[in-house]
Order: structure tokens, then sequence, then C-alpha cells
């Protein structure tokens, strides 16, 4: 479960990029256990090429442009948390 008001502030960070709110699968993801003692959020950063490859694929690859909006929308996230 994300913490909303740490959503907000990634929301706010990732303002003026695309953002879909769409429901999604966590897997077998243990992120919830650290977000049970210490308030956080979980978001993907969509970085797939036209050509999907999915992660196991034996071709996987992403976007790496992308990798430049995930970098700011953690330090934007880190200043407005600071700043609290």
């Amino acid at each position: 479960m994300n913490d909303p008001a740490v959503n907000n502030v990634i929301r706010s960070a990732a303002a003026g990029m695309k953002i879909i709110n769409e429901p999604f699968g966590m897997g077998s993801e243990d992120f919830s256990h650290m977000t049970a003692r210490i308030p956080g959020a979980m978001f993907f950063l969509g970085c797939g090429l036209e050509e999907e490859r999915s992660l196991h694929h034996p071709l996987f690859d992403i976007d790496e442009k992308a990798l430049s909006d995930g970098v700011a929308i953690f330090i934007k996230s880190v200043y407005q948390l600071l700043e609290v």
C-alpha cells in the first residue's frame, strides 16, 4: 500500500510527465514489508520499446532515455521530502 503523502510527493515530482493510473500486479514484490514500518510509495517507470521484450525475454532491453525521467522523479521527491 502506497502512503498517500509520499505518493502525492512522487506525483508532484512527476508533474508534466505522462502518468497512467491503472491497476497493476505486484508479482512477488516484498516492498509492502518495508512500508508497513516506514512510509513509502512505489511507482513504475515506463521505459518499454516499441517491440516489447519482457523482463525474462532473452533480448530484454529498455529505452534508456526514460532513465533521466526516473532520476528526476527521485531527486525532486527527495528535495520535497526533506523540506517537510
